[in-house]
């Protein structure tokens, strides 16, 4: 297998836009355990790709370690919508325009529930028909499991990464399936990986709540529940189409 193309942290964001252009689901997966810095350089990344004019979805799967987001007590994110019915557009926050993120808002009874979802290729589709980006950040572990239709992988390692290495078998996996392995990011100086970020600065991770009667938290925002029958796609284009000259599709999901 030839040596993947690596890339730079700081060229990174500038070529995100070409690197993406002919996809449409995209998963960012570190393999290190620096969480902070694969996490800042995805946001530089899609912060880059809204600039250019593209919509943008930017989801956190690493449910049991958090780094996108630092989430407000009581902030709900992509485990309430997928597990606890909670709209999308209720968790999809507008970071800038053309960008939104959805945290990891409440910890999951079982994480593979959210990674396997069958809303995930609805999701997807609607992004795809709509030439939106939806960018996954997921850890390695999960990437066997995530339902998600991947058009591509990026590899974000400090050190760098080869595709014949045993040290994460997930990114092998997906790999050998036929996703293609878009770039590498790393270091031209590689720097020593850090450990797991501290419990005291780590994220803060919320138990999980009764699916039925689940007690408002307060300072949350009111909770809105849609059908299971309701696509995931319909709720987040509309926000990603708000205020576009063209309506968002009405049969999205």
């Amino acid at each position: 297998m030839s040596q993947p193309r690596e890339v730079a942290p700081d060229r990174f964001p500038d070529l995100a836009a070409t690197l993406f252009a002919d996809q449409a689901v995209i998963a960012l997966t570190p393999a290190t355990a620096d969480l902070a810095w694969a996490a800042g350089a995805s946001r530089a990344a899609a912060r880059a790709v809204a600039h250019s004019g593209r919509r943008v979805g930017l989801v956190d799967l690493s449910l049991e370690h958090p780094a996108l987001r630092s989430e407000a007590p009581g902030e709900e994110g992509i485990v309430d919508a997928f597990v606890f019915g909670v709209s999308l557009g209720h968790v999809a926050h507008e970071e800038e325009p053309n960008l939104h993120v959805i945290g990891v808002g409440t910890q999951p009874p079982d994480p593979a529930e959210v990674w396997a979802s069958e809303r995930w290729p609805r999701l997807a589709r609607g992004f795809r028909q709509e030439g939106a980006l939806l960018l996954l950040f997921v850890p390695p572990a999960a990437l066997p499991r995530l339902s998600a239709p991947l058009d591509g992988l990026v590899v974000l390692a400090p050190q760098g990464y080869r595709p014949d290495s045993p040290t994460f078998p997930g990114i092998g996996q997906r790999l050998a399936q036929g996703v293609p392995l878009l770039a590498v990011v790393c270091q031209a100086q590689p720097a020593p990986v850090s450990g797991p970020p501290p419990e005291a600065t780590r994220p803060s991770i919320r138990t999980p709540r009764a699916v039925a009667g689940r007690p408002q938290r307060l300072g949350a925002r009111p909770v809105v529940v849609i059908p299971a029958l309701v696509a995931g796609g319909a709720a987040l284009a509309a926000l990603l189409w708000r205020g576009s000259p063209r309506p968002p599709p009405a049969a999205l999901g």
